[in-house]
């Protein structure tokens, strides 16, 4: 090839004119490492393209594993047989979900062979269990143990993936070097699952639709109407005035106030709740808030105040009073903390509406505070506007202890209150909530307060910033 090469120059040499023969020459070369550089770009963009494809489909496998750990757990402490059956069909989508993120990946299927093999076993057994509670059967003690091997194992993997995808993020390792690693790490570290009694199910999750379906697309969901609102439209100007109120309100808790030099109308947004949305500048700052208010009755739907906050001065329970306090200077009262999330020395707290003793999840109102000073620097209301009315119906038929015995025997309880929580088809219910432990995990049961169903269960785990609910 070289050769042919250098025969076509010395022809063309021979027969151009020496003079033009060097810009020629420039020419070719020219075109050729234009040519070389283009494709070393391409290449560049294409394997850009292809590692973010990469690592994004891991990030995805390791929340898979991790879903299905937390949605296992749920499994080995909840006694409905429908809760479970739904909550298993989430289990097999999680598993087949990892699956398809694995053979996205550049490695070979035997590199994370027991990888495969555990959520292949997942999926069948997940499918074998749906199939003996569709028969109205129960879960024995050999499931449970086969659960509790399940959860270990999850909880493996998921440590081995983050080890490797931490690596990846960091640039120890690349994509090229993952078959090495994964080969190593996961199939020692991760022993294969064997688990006793697994029937061969070919049952696929449409077998059971009828019996975990929730009226998911009922229309009414979509012709829902706010209830806090009360039809009674304002003004831009009108607008303006709340604005100045909600703005000067964030700085309750200084000595010294910070003044508003303009509030500037930006225009009106479309949507589920129509709104008049408006940037207010502060005097002596460079951060703007920005405001959104419902054009009807004119409440605060979200206000946004982004700075920057390096340290923290107040605690968690100084916080929640800054945020109390606030909620009911601009008209929100009746309202109760319930889970917050501390990070970057700033603190969200979830407020729920309170009435006769009961909490109404559905009524929320998110609250976002900086530590350093205790100014608000987001609050979200929609929640509580859409869902927010005076409850007729909040006395219960159960007592606590009848509600107690729809609950598993071995969950060590800590707490039992009412609370309205809503549904999957976005109607609600009356139920018992009742915090309790089991094997160092604390779980919230909620037990229909009427009727004795186990409407729902989350998993409350304890991070470095918090509590969140799963």
């Amino acid at each position: 090839m070289i050769e042919k090469f250098e025969k076509w120059v010395i022809k063309i040499k021979e027969k151009t004119n020496p003079k033009y023969f060097g810009v020629f020459m420039f020419a070719v070369f020219g075109a050729i490492t234009l040519a070389l550089m283009n494709y070393i770009n391409v290449f560049g963009r294409e394997k850009g393209k292809s590692t973010d494809t990469n690592n994004r489909a891991m990030y995805e496998i390791i929340t898979n594993v991790n879903n299905i750990d937390t949605l296992v757990a749920k499994v080995r402490i909840t006694s409905s047989k429908e809760f479970n059956i739904q909550t298993l069909s989430n289990i097999l989508a999680e598993a087949n979900a990892a699956k398809d993120n694995l053979s996205i990946l550049p490695v070979p299927e035997n590199t994370m062979r027991n990888a495969f093999d555990f959520l292949s076993q997942v999926i069948g057994y997940s499918e074998s269990l749906i199939k003996k509670l569709a028969k109205g059967e129960s879960l024995e003690t050999d499931d449970y143990t086969n659960l509790e091997k399940i959860n270990k194992v999850a909880n493996n993997l998921n440590n081995t993936l983050n080890e490797i995808y931490e690596k990846l993020s960091v640039g120890r390792i690349n994509w090229d070097e993952v078959e090495e690693v994964a080969t190593k790490e996961i199939n020692d570290n991760n022993n294969s699952l064997k688990l006793e009694g697994v029937e061969n199910v070919k049952k696929t999750l449409q077998d059971y639709e009828g019996l975990i379906y929730d009226g998911a697309f009922s229309s009414h969901i979509e012709s829902m109407n706010a209830k806090m609102l009360n039809g009674k439209e304002i003004t831009k100007d009108e607008g303006i005035k709340k604005a100045e109120i909600f703005v000067k309100s964030i700085f309750l808790n200084l000595k010294d106030e910070k003044q508003i030099e303009k509030v500037t109308f930006l225009g009106e947004s479309k949507g589920r709740i129509n709104s008049l949305n408006y940037e207010v500048k502060l005097k002596d700052s460079k951060d703007n808030i920005s405001v959104d208010i419902s054009k009807d009755s004119g409440y605060l739907l979200l206000l946004m105040y982004n700075r920057e906050v390096l340290k923290k001065n107040i605690t968690i329970d100084e916080a929640q009073i800054i945020g109390e306090k606030y909620l009911s200077k601009i008209g929100f009262e009746s309202l109760e903390a319930t889970y917050f999330l501390e990070q970057q020395n700033t603190i969200t707290i979830n407020f729920a509406g309170v009435q006769n003793e009961v909490i109404l999840y559905p009524d929320l109102i998110k609250v976002k505070i900086a530590m350093d000073t205790g100014e608000i620097l987001s609050v979200e209301t929609t929640g509580y506007i859409f869902n927010h009315h005076i409850r007729y119906n909040l006395k219960p038929l159960l007592s606590e202890s009848e509600a107690k015995n729809n609950i598993n025997k071995n969950i060590d309880m800590e707490n039992i209150r009412l609370a309205v929580i809503p549904t999957s088809s976005k109607k609600e219910v009356l139920t018992y909530e009742f915090k309790g432990k089991i094997n160092n995990n604390v779980f919230l049961i909620y037990i229909n307060a009427i009727t004795g169903v186990e409407e729902n269960v989350l998993l409350l785990l304890k991070t470095k910033g918090g509590y969140v609910t799963i």
